[in-house]
């Protein structure tokens, strides 16, 4: 969302960090000069691309480069966490920040603060880079770690980067933009710093196959042809190699050869002609033989975003699909999910013994014994864009058994066989009752995965308004399902996930392991129609 730029410069340069109770310190020791970054939770942060990224930057040899000319400035467009900008401010060079997200622009400038950089030489800017001109505003959503321009509700002002003041006489050794798909515009806003050969590196990432942002099909043209740049270079998805110069024979099939396979890559480029990589050892770049850059071949597409039970946009439970050859180590896996910042991410990989998948799902905190809308939404993916002749997928899990999903494809109706988990007649947890805030009692309490809680009517359910923080300090307490008769359906039910990044599911399937067994018994009615409020 866009409008009209105001009449004064909004240029944001923030000051503000953050106290150590909301923020986790790590050690970035994999290179030297070593650095402190802080982070949300403890972990590094990863990204395809990181190691070559730094075979790249290691061949600049950024601290003997600026100890020689102080002057030199790293320019660091869509920092999220700032690993890469706070390297390049470890030797010593100037850095610039671009980030719009608050938390990460709080994180970056704690990281400042911690390793005692000056605040002279590395700078955040809070502006969103673009070639509308200078103090448009945007506006954001912000979703799982990541940024799109949408009616969302964080309102940030743009910057070209040819209106930034940068220090006189100065050149930008390093330009790197990962800007979700807008790298395009990021690099119009950039013309008179290219045409005036102040900017000599230059690292972006590719995606050619998001057909919403950018025109993806120009962007390496541009860079090539109205930036001038001398050579362009493919990036490693995988490991630490440099893959080029390209020629100009796999320029021309590029983009499309990308589009095709569903791939994704970061770019290299150079602008000017001297010594500069001399140190830099790359591989011929060969399309057919490079598994490196296969997307797919880790995860198809990490924002590839399904919501499940829900037929219109945005309804529903929303789920992110990563379909790989292969598992990933848990952890990697993990810090994934935690970056989609999804109720559950699923990962699945082809079974070649029944020829279905095997499937695991990881919410942002742990590994999921059992996800129904996660499980839908693989289908969906399977369903439509891998295997459109199926009409039934089995997927094999650990702890949940075989699951079976049909597809009716005269109507898309999916139907997921799920086991049954009947929940025994418990005791009431100390705590539980007060958390909910309801001066409602509830008539029945039973437990298998989940506590359930049975109340006498669907106003009883409505009102309740769980004290997130009380349920999340209650001993042995995973979910809690509240179910009723429901006015003008069998039953209906909530689902709340205490101490989980979203507490409330707004539809949730594995919890029906517990409430159709139970309303089954209940009902006369065998066929029950059920809603999530």
């Amino acid at each position: 969302m866009v409008s009209s730029p105001s009449s004064s410069s909004s240029l944001a340069f923030i000051s503000f960090t953050l106290p150590p109770s909301r923020y986790k310190m790590i050690e970035m020791n994999d290179r030297v000069p070593t650095f402190k970054m802080a982070t949300i939770d403890g972990r590094k942060p990863y990204a395809d691309g990181d190691q070559a990224q730094a075979t790249v930057i290691n061949s600049l040899e950024l601290v003997k480069k600026c100890k020689q000319d102080p002057s030199l400035i790293v320019v660091d467009i869509g920092a999220f966490l700032g690993d890469f900008g706070l390297y390049a401010a470890a030797c010593n060079c100037q850095v610039f920040f671009f980030e719009v997200q608050p938390r990460m622009v709080d994180l970056i400038r704690t990281s400042i603060s911690l390793n005692n950089f000056s605040t002279s030489r590395v700078q955040i800017i809070q502006n969103a880079v673009s070639d509308l001109p200078s103090n448009s505003q945007l506006t954001f959503s912000l979703s799982g770690g990541t940024t799109t321009i949408s009616n969302g509700t964080l309102r940030i002002s743009t910057i070209r980067l040819d209106d930034v003041k940068w220090p006189p006489q100065s050149s930008i050794l390093m330009l790197k933009i990962d800007v979700e798909g807008f790298e395009l515009n990021a690099l119009r806003s950039a013309e008179r710093l290219f045409h005036e050969k102040r900017i000599h590196h230059l690292i972006f990432e590719y995606t050619p196959w998001w057909i919403d942002r950018a025109p993806q099909k120009d962007l390496i043209p541009y860079v090539e042809k109205t930036l001038s740049a001398k050579q362009l270079f493919a990036l490693d998805r995988r490991g630490k190699t440099v893959y080029g110069p390209l020629t100009r024979d796999v320029l021309n099939q590029f983009h499309d050869d990308h589009v095709r396979r569903h791939l994704q890559t970061d770019i290299y480029a150079t602008f000017i002609e001297s010594n500069e990589n001399s140190t830099l050892r790359v591989q011929p770049y060969n399309a057919h033989i490079r598994p490196y850059l296969l997307l797919e071949s880790k995860f198809l597409a990490i924002d590839q975003k399904v919501d499940a039970f829900t037929g219109q946009l945005f309804g529903g439970n929303p789920a992110a699909v990563c379909p790989l050859d292969k598992w990933l180590p848990d952890s990697l896996m993990q810090q994934i999910a935690v970056e989609n910042n999804l109720a559950e991410t699923a990962f699945y990989v082809p079974n070649s013994i029944n020829g279905g998948y095997d499937l695991r799902w990881f919410t942002p905190e742990l590994e999921m014994d059992l996800c129904g809308h996660a499980t839908l939404a693989t289908a969906h993916i399977i369903f439509t864009e891998i295997s459109p002749m199926k009409d039934e997928i089995k997927f094999q899990t650990k702890e949940a058994g075989e699951l079976t999903v049909t597809c009716q494809k005269e109507n898309a109706l999916y139907t997921l066989n799920f086991p049954a988990r009947p929940a025994a007649k418990a005791n009431l947890p100390d705590g539980l009752l007060s958390a909910l805030c309801s001066g409602k009692t509830p008539i029945g309490i039973y437990k298998a995965r989940d506590y359930m809680l049975v109340y006498e009517n669907e106003s009883d359910v409505k009102q309740l308004s769980p004290n997130y923080t009380a349920l999340a300090n209650i001993n042995d307490v995973f979910g809690v399902i509240a179910t009723a008769p429901g006015d003008e359906v069998d039953f209906v039910s909530r689902y709340f996930t205490p101490g989980a990044s979203i507490p409330e599911d707004p539809v949730t399937g594995s919890a029906h392991c517990s409430l159709i067994p139970y309303w089954y018994e209940r009902l006369d009615n065998k066929n029950n129609e059920e809603n999530m409020i």
